[in-house]
């Protein structure tokens, strides 16, 4: 056992132990969570959260962020069609931007930010929609903190390749459980997200789970200093947290609300300097991964390609689900 600890986040009740799989080498909790909508992805609770002042000021960094991913994604996009599972508005509204045909798919369990339609971007209600399209449909498949809500997150690759064109490029990212937050701060640490995420990755244990479907590493990025800087005030303040303060239905007077949302704010740039450290260490709290077939080649020089190197695609329309899609 690496750990024990209780939900910080959420405030779920229970103690939950971390172990580490002798078979492949993935932390994972016991008690195993359950899929409801306690699990969901905190990218669709900012999709249609609260606009004070401060919080526009938190978007317009989210949105820096984003801006950043969909560049590595346009990098990775040849005919211009993009599923987007895990991502949020932000991202999707982001990738339109570039010219992109964007699918976002969304959880059953809430309903869609009208912000996708403002976007153009097709919403399909279902958290891996592997049945709604054909095989090969996208260019690009983007699970964005998807993997590590996965009990099994194999089975959810070989749903990602089944939609995947056979040139195509999966981009992952997912919580980086050897990162400087997570050693120094264990279970305290927001990217474990005890407990609704069943499996947690290191480099070597998401290379290697790659590998076990067919996939090679075309490149390897680390995330943005502004998401590591919120993930290390969440992890370190999370009653200031206001996505989570959303979730737990906190009421607040306005004045209060804009405080609490200011000092998460203030704390998040303070941290920004350590946060910047990390990354340049090359262990910051998210690895990004661009991943294609082992089948097909993977030039050299794509393995430290610029965003600027990239082609940009022309973007072709939105692929229609299947009828028998579920």
């Amino acid at each position: 056992m690496l750990f024990s600890t209780r939900d910080r986040l959420r405030g779920q009740p229970g103690t939950f132990e971390v172990l580490e799989c002798s078979d492949c080498q993935l932390a994972r909790i016991r008690p195993s969570p359950t899929h409801d909508a306690t699990t969901l992805n905190l990218e669709w609770i900012r999709d249609d959260g609260p606009s004070g002042m401060v919080r526009r000021l938190i978007n317009s960094g989210r949105r820096l962020a984003a801006a950043r991913m969909a560049r590595v994604i346009w990098g990775c996009a040849r005919r211009g069609t993009v599923l987007d599972l895990g991502g949020g508005a932000l991202l999707g509204s982001a990738l339109r931007q570039r010219g992109l045909a964007v699918v976002a798919a969304a959880p059953t369990v809430r309903p869609a930010s009208s912000r996708f339609s403002s976007a153009g971007i097709l919403v399909v209600q279902s958290r891996l929609p592997d049945g709604c399209f054909r095989h090969g449909t996208f260019d690009v498949i983007v699970g964005k903190h998807v993997l590590e809500h996965e009990r099994d997150p194999r089975i959810a690759l070989e749903a990602m390749l089944e939609m995947l064109d056979s040139n195509g490029s999966l981009v992952i990212q997912v919580p980086n459980a050897n990162s400087w937050q997570a050693l120094l701060l264990a279970g305290a640490w927001a990217g474990f997200d005890i407990p609704r995420h069943p499996v947690s990755f290191d480099d070597a244990s998401l290379e290697r789970l790659l590998e076990s479907c067919g996939l090679v590493v075309a490149s390897r990025r680390t995330g943005s200093v502004i998401e590591a800087a919120f993930c290390l005030a969440t992890s370190l303040c999370p009653w200031l947290d206001p996505d989570l303060r959303q979730i737990r239905c906190v009421r607040e007077h306005r004045i209060v609300q804009e405080l609490k949302d200011l000092f998460y704010c203030l704390i998040a740039i303070a941290l920004s300097p350590l946060t910047f450290l990390e990354l340049a260490s090359d262990s910051g709290p998210a690895i990004v991964i661009e991943a294609r077939r082992a089948s097909h080649d993977v030039p050299k020089a794509n393995l430290q390609r610029s965003d600027d190197e990239a082609t940009k695609p022309k973007a072709a329309g939105v692929p229609a689900p299947e009828e028998h899609g579920r």
